[in-house]
């Protein structure tokens, strides 16, 4: 069961990736119908969602959204995982309720003396 905003559905895909706006290379692109997405000056208020091998006919924010508000996912799966950026994976089992925003603390890499934002500014 997917929840964020006005929709509240059943979500048949095979999972959910979530990523801030620097990090919508990699796996995102990948897996989206389209690139560049959101734009580096709400880069700290939203983030991207997308989801995985969902049908095609699917083309509005349940399938991939640019968005400011909190996603909710209540998993009917048996098992599933999490992973956020520290690559650890939390497992979570049917009827486990997932919160997804940016209100968790700032990443500053140690190796760079600027933000991210500000880095691929310059």
């Amino acid at each position: 069961h997917l929840r964020r905003g006005e929709i509240d559905v059943k979500q048949h895909s095979s999972g959910l990736l979530f990523s801030t706006w620097l990090g919508q290379g990699a796996w995102f692109n990948q897996i989206a119908r389209k690139s560049n997405l959101g734009t580096a000056d709400e880069s700290d208020t939203h983030y991207l969602v997308i989801a995985r091998e969902l049908d095609a006919n699917v083309t509005d924010e349940r399938y991939m959204s640019w968005t400011n508000k909190t996603t909710t996912i209540t998993s009917d799966m048996h098992r599933g995982y999490v992973v956020p950026d520290g690559w650890d994976e939390y497992q979570f089992n049917r009827g486990a309720s997932i919160t997804v925003d940016l209100s968790g603390p700032v990443l500053q890499l140690l190796t760079f003396r600027k933000s991210m934002k500000e880095k691929f500014g310059e």
